[in-house]
């Protein structure tokens, strides 16, 4: 299933308000890294010089399985 653009914004307000609060404890990566990979994946599918980049890097939603091996674009 494909999220939309605005499952998507929900998805990262729920993160940035979890952990918002500066008392909460940032117990692991899998939240942010779930969120990264989901936005990751609707930019490659629907932003075309992104797709062009990251394919350019060798980098796709299949190949990309945590935050930090998603392309940076340079701008």
């Amino acid at each position: 299933m494909t999220e939309t653009s605005t499952e998507i914004q929900n998805k990262i307000l729920a993160f940035i308000n979890r952990y918002s609060d500066t008392s909460s404890t940032f117990q692991s990566n899998s939240d942010f890294n779930e969120a990264a990979l989901t936005l990751f994946n609707y930019q490659f599918q629907n932003n075309l010089p992104f797709r062009k980049y990251a394919q350019s890097e060798r980098k796709s939603p299949l190949l990309v399985k945590k935050w930090e091996d998603i392309p940076l674009m340079p701008i």
